[in-house]
């Protein structure tokens, strides 16, 4: 399931005209020009990030990971979880399928 993500996401970023386009044939009501303006946004500053551009996707820093978590379990009043209870990188693909072209 993550390679198939991470297949993906590397499509997307690739062709983002194309996943629109696969949108739209699902849902025919999309805007296109909304939804691939949206979709560029997302890959410009959430997803090819420079951290993707050196390790990889799926590429956690477990100590921003952390204090993540700790906001999160003090914005909810509930215990923050350890990281490792989250996130597992041994179940990733190899790292190379990870990697950005």
């Amino acid at each position: 399931m993550v390679k198939g993500i991470a297949e993906a996401l590397k499509a997307a970023i690739a062709d983002p005209g194309l996943s629109i386009a696969a949108i739209k044939k699902r849902e025919p009501l999309v805007d296109e020009k909304v939804e691939r303006a949206r979709l560029e946004l997302v890959i410009k500053h959430a997803i090819v990030t420079d951290r993707v551009r050196r390790e990889g996707l799926s590429a956690v820093d477990p100590d921003r990971m952390k204090q993540t978590i700790e906001m999160v379990a003090k914005t909810f009043n509930i215990p923050p979880l350890d990281v490792a209870a989250i996130y597992r990188p041994d179940y990733l693909p190899p790292r190379a399928e990870l990697q950005l072209q």
